[in-house]
């Protein structure tokens, strides 16, 4: 986060839609390193001390801030993946040619499933969510990112920024 493109608000800048105390940035920027890639688009061996490299040098000017926002960083989803597997995937035949149909005899049965995907990851993002506090720089946050045990990484996005999103678009 650089100051000079966030919007001043008194003891706060905002970047994107979520504001962030100027207290706990960095005067002149603040990073918030996520990983370490090699040459090879791989995650660089000596991730963790090239980090604490970076949080040993951070000052008030330029900011290091670790990333980890998560209560615990064991969250275990397999209930919530099972949901899917039994109220989805074994409920509907052909499940993967509805949801990639374009026939207008799909529409509704599409739209249905949708919806009840939606619901189950809505579900699962605020069980996910319950585990963050507050963020390190505001008392909100954007999301959090995390990286799934098979290596998969997942974006969830908050109430606040998606809320921050729909006032947006409505003006």
């Amino acid at each position: 986060m650089y100051p000079p493109l966030g919007i001043d608000l008194a003891d706060k800048l905002k970047f994107v839609r979520i504001e962030y105390e100027k207290k706990r940035l960095g005067s002149e920027y603040t990073y918030v390193p996520f990983y370490v890639m090699d040459g090879e688009g791989e995650r660089h061996p000596k991730e963790k001390e090239i980090f604490q490299a970076f949080y040993d040098i951070s000052d008030d000017k330029r900011k290091y801030v670790d990333s980890i926002i998560l209560s615990d960083t064991e969250i275990d989803i397999s209930t919530d993946l099972q949901a899917v597997q039994d109220n989805i995937v074994q409920k509907y035949d052909n499940l993967e040619a509805v949801l990639t149909s374009r026939k207008k005899i799909d529409k509704e049965l599409k739209e249905k499933i949708k919806g009840e995907l939606l619901e189950l990851q809505h579900k699962l993002a605020q069980k996910i969510l319950s585990y963050v506090g507050d963020g390190k720089l505001s008392n909100d946050i954007e999301g959090i990112v995390i990286e799934l045990s098979d290596g998969s990484i997942l974006k969830i996005v908050s109430d606040k920024f998606k809320d921050s999103a729909s006032t947006i678009k409505k003006k």
